[in-house]
C-alpha cells in the first residue's frame, strides 16, 4: 500500500562511509567482510566472539563517521543524520567518537 511506501522511505537508515576507501555504503558490514578483510582492523574484529566483534565493527563505523563528519565540518554540509531531530546541536562524546544529541 501507499503508506507502507511512505514508512519504509521514511525508515531507510542513511548510507555509512567506510573507513577504508571513502565510499558511502548500506550495508558497511557485508562491505568490510567483502572488500577489506585483509585489512588488520578488519580481520582482528571479524575473528572476535561475536558480542565483541560487533563492538569492534561498531568502533569502525564510528571512526569511519568520525572522520566523514570532519570533513563535513570543513565545508559547512549537512551531517549524516538517521533521523531528523530538528535544531538540535550535535555533540561528540570524546571516549567513543560517536556523535548524538
Amino acid at each position: 500500500t501507499i503508506s507502507n511506501k511512505n514508512r519504509r522511505k521514511k525508515d531507510k537508515k542513511p548510507n555509512r562511509p567506510c573507513l577504508f576507501c571513502g565510499v558511502m555504503q548500506s550495508q558497511l558490514l557485508r562491505h568490510l567482510i567483502r572488500k577489506h578483510s585483509q585489512e588488520e582492523a578488519v580481520s582482528a574484529a571479524l575473528s572476535l566472539p561475536k558480542a565483541e566483534r560487533t563492538r569492534a565493527i561498531n568502533a569502525i563505523r564510528k571512526e569511519a563517521i568520525y572522520s566523514k563528519y570532519i570533513e563535513l565540518l570543513s565545508d559547512d554540509s549537512p551531517l549524516l543524520r538517521e533521523r531528523q531531530q530538528g535544531e538540535s546541536k550535535v555533540m561528540m562524546c570524546m571516549k567513543c567518537k560517536g556523535f548524538y544529541n
